[in-house]
């Protein structure tokens, strides 16, 4: 008698469980399953005006961002980009421009990653306001970097070179000592722990960039 009252009560709970998945994602409007169909909802969102108007303001779809901790593995992760992009015919009414520039400290070797990272930076902001640039090496700038920078950006362009006694130790410093606390640095795996132009790199960002004659135009 006992097992005839559970297995009623199983039919029953299997019923119900039955009835909940098949009738209730019809009644949400929703598909009981996520497949590569989602991007149509993602298209419709970036395609759907946000405002009464119908400017056209948008979210950009999902992008992926990988991120590598040290020399592990990369941990790759994905989110929604909140931000809104307004259509280029809402750039009117500037703001007034202030006493300042972007000032980027780079290499020859950096060029196209630097100027795929000019063109975003132009497209979203600086097109409108044509600030100048800045740009700051501890060797001297090649002309094709100069060039193909310059053609990129629509402000005025500035190419200085880092005094020496910017960019290197100070004289009271142990080179010895440094040098066994890269090492050690090194041997724990710590994140550019062995790199020396590195430690002149932040020792530089913490003051001295404004110390360049090129920054004194500036507030």
């Amino acid at each position: 008698m006992l097992n005839i009252k559970w297995k009623l009560v199983g039919i029953v709970v299997t019923v119900v469980l039955l009835v909940h998945f098949l009738l209730l994602p019809p009644l949400l409007g929703t598909s009981p399953t996520t497949t590569g169909d989602d991007t149509q909802d993602e298209n419709r969102n970036a395609k759907a005006p946000l405002n009464e108007d119908g400017a056209g303001l948008r979210h950009p779809l999902p992008v992926t961002v990988t991120v590598t901790k040290g020399n592990g593995p990369a941990v790759t992760v994905t989110e929604r980009i909140v931000e809104t992009v307004a259509p280029r015919e809402e750039d009117a009414g500037i703001e007034e421009k202030v006493s300042a520039a972007f000032v980027i400290l780079t290499r020859n070797r950096d060029l196209k990653d630097l100027r795929e990272t000019l063109i975003q930076l132009e497209d979203r902001i600086n097109r409108k306001y044509h600030y100048p640039y800045v740009f700051l090496n501890n060797e001297p700038f090649s002309d094709e970097f100069k060039d193909k920078i310059s053609k990129v950006i629509t402000g005025e362009a500035e190419f200085g070179l880092i005094p020496n006694e910017h960019w290197s130790y100070p004289e009271w410093i142990n080179q010895t000592k440094a040098a066994e606390v890269r090492k050690d640095m090194t041997e724990r795996r710590i994140i550019y722990g062995g790199s020396e132009s590195y430690r002149h790199m932040c020792r530089y960002e913490s003051g001295f960039f404004f110390r360049h004659p090129l920054m004194d135009k500036y507030k």
